[in-house]
């Protein structure tokens, strides 16, 4: 999907080649319906159909329809209406939420443009808006994301999905993700020393010649000194030569 919008941008802004720019940028509409690229697609055509190059008043109309309203939300929409006199943003009121959700289409533009440094900043202003809000909990989420799959910094990612779990509580799904995210990896539990001796008691008793029970303390420190260092040998040569000494 990010391939073919590229495709179409570029054509539009580097080769400014409208026909082939309308082209792959109506081929991404009807490919990718509603998609998240979807409304700069309808803003870029709109350009393009209102451009002495390219004029075309019936397909201007229809994506300047479209655009304000499926899209009405969507900051290519509002500055759409706005430079039609049809908002007047100083009147309108918008929500701590629209307002995030508004910044957190900008970030996402920019990751799938590739400019995943730009996008990372524009997703932390979004996650430091309000803690409250769902949409923050994800920008913050995207953050760690980027860091972890695009950006291969697994300490940056670390320090971002910690901060899902500690500034966001509430969104639980994000808070469950990230948190697995930053748990250390299970440690390989290896059998205790006593675990280690109860498996192998009949061993203590080979060690013991004649099942000679004396000093049987100083016998099993070395014994368990020898399942530390994996070495059997050593504990019975240094039994015998204790009964030797004798």
């Amino acid at each position: 999907m990010n391939h073919r919008f590229q495709l179409a941008e570029y054509y539009l802004l580097k080769e400014q080649n409208y026909d082939s720019a309308a082209h792959y940028y109506e081929k991404f509409i009807q490919s990718y319906e509603d998609s998240i690229l979807t409304p700069k697609a309808l803003y870029s055509l709109i350009f393009v159909y209102r451009s002495p190059h390219k004029t075309n008043p019936e397909k201007l109309y229809n994506y300047e329809k479209e655009l304000m309203v499926n899209y009405k939300d969507s900051p290519f929409a509002i500055n759409l209406m706005e430079n039609k006199g049809m908002l007047d943003l100083k009147k309108k009121e918008v929500s701590r939420e629209e307002e995030a959700y508004r910044e957190f289409l900008k970030a996402e533009s920019l990751y799938f443009a590739g400019d995943y440094r730009r996008a990372i900043v524009e997703y932390q202003k979004v996650a430091d808006l309000d803690s409250t809000l769902d949409v923050s909990a994800k920008a913050q989420f995207a953050v760690g994301w980027i860091y972890e799959k695009d950006l291969s910094m697994i300490d940056s990612a670390y320090g971002a999905y910690k901060r899902v779990v500690e500034r966001f509580p509430k969104a639980l799904s994000y808070v469950a993700i990230a948190r697995k995210k930053i748990q250390p990896p299970p440690e390989e539990t290896a059998a205790s020393d006593t675990a280690l001796l109860a498996a192998n008691a009949e061993t203590v008793d080979s060690i013991l010649p004649n099942g000679e029970k004396g000093d049987l303390d100083e016998a099993k420190n070395d014994i368990e000194a020898a399942f530390r260092t994996g070495d059997l040998l050593k504990a019975k040569i240094r039994w015998r030569n204790r009964r030797e000494a004798r």
